[in-house]
């Protein structure tokens, strides 16, 4: 397959359960052949498939009395997972090049990389261990690569070993699903979530970290992405686009829009989820808001004023709908949706 840098996470924090669950098994000789690893994006689904990876294509006797599935960073057999290059792994992905001319960057998982991957079965393995396929982005297989890979769970070779990763199960054929053996990542408590920040990013302030922290969702990947690309930036100007208007609307519209923008557009994507799920929360329970950063209070009683119980729920829904269609950061496209979605706000009943 080709060159791509994967993940490699020495500790997986928040999910040792599962590793407990999945040493377990193996030792009572109950390992399953396919795993369906779920949960939220940026949870750790694919750290854990690797992890798990590394661990199948060790000598296991290395595991004897541990808990977790921990390796040495600097082996071989990691450099090689790493750079998806070991001869009994696979890693598939969503955006993978077609395996025909031009070798652009597809937009579903073909059959194609299906049967590619599935060659490891006819092959000796180099290793002595097992074979291991790890899907990521799971739900992006077209209905071909389903139907391709239901072959091989259907009739699994010995020490070969599929695990999907997927936020989208029900996207998935129910016989694929029943045929796996499900780990569920639940998100990571705030508590374990600011350990982590406190020790990886001593330079934020009380504050940001709170805020980070919250934005997150219980997950380390997107509190990680949140960071890096300063997101709370963002946040401040979709919060004051909604509280005032007017010229704070064209702000965010210039912050989010056009192809250097795309990072922008996505983080804007999950900030405005988090923010209204925030007020439909607030709304249908009569409960205060629970605000992160200064001014969502106002921008909340903003849209309460203009749609209030049922019509709140109208506006976000249809809010999200608009701009999910754009799919892209297409500058009049976007502009278009968030002139029409928040200027709505300004207008007097």
């Amino acid at each position: 397959m080709e060159d791509i840098s994967i993940s490699i996470i020495p500790k997986l924090l928040g999910h040792e359960e599962q590793e407990k669950n999945f040493l377990h098994s193996f030792r009572n000789n109950r390992l399953p052949h396919a795993f369906l690893v779920t949960g939220q994006k940026g949870i750790g689904k694919c750290g854990l498939a690797v992890r798990i990876a590394v661990f199948l294509l060790s000598d296991a006797n290395a595991y004897n009395n541990s808990e977790n599935l921990y390796f040495e960073q600097q082996s071989s057999l990691v450099k090689q997972i790493k750079n998806n290059s070991h001869p009994d792994f696979s890693y598939l992905y969503f955006g993978m090049n077609s395996l025909t001319k031009p070798y652009k960057p597809m937009n579903v998982i073909s059959v194609e990389h299906i049967r590619q991957a599935m060659n490891l079965n006819n092959h000796t393995t180099i290793s002595n261990t097992s074979r291991v396929i790890i899907i990521d982005d799971a739900e992006t297989m077209n209905r071909q690569a389903q139907n391709a890979l239901l072959k091989t769970l259907e009739e699994p070779n010995p020490n070969t070993y599929i695990i999907l990763c997927t936020s989208k199960p029900n996207s998935l054929l129910p016989t694929i699903r029943s045929r796996c053996c499900s780990y569920n990542l639940k998100p990571i408590n705030d508590e374990k979530i600011q350990e982590y920040l406190e020790q990886k990013y001593a330079d934020l302030s009380s504050d940001e970290l709170k805020a980070y922290i919250k934005l997150a969702n219980g997950s380390i990947g997107v509190v990680d992405n949140l960071i890096k690309n300063k997101a709370l930036n963002i946040y401040n100007i979709i919060v004051d686009a909604i509280k005032n208007g007017n010229e704070q609307i064209y702000t965010l519209i210039n912050a989010i829009s056009g192809i250097k923008n795309k990072n922008n557009f996505q983080l804007f994507l999950l900030l405005f989820d988090n923010f209204t799920y925030r007020c439909f929360k607030a709304n249908s329970n009569n409960l205060g808001f629970e605000c992160i950063i200064k001014g969502e209070e106002q921008a909340y009683e903003k849209i309460k004023q203009k749609y209030n119980g049922l019509k709140m729920i109208d506006w976000i829904n249809q809010a999200k709908q608009n701009i999910n269609d754009v799919q892209a950061p297409v500058y009049l496209d976007l502009k278009s949706v968030i002139l029409t979605l928040f200027l709505s706000l300004q207008e007097n009943n």
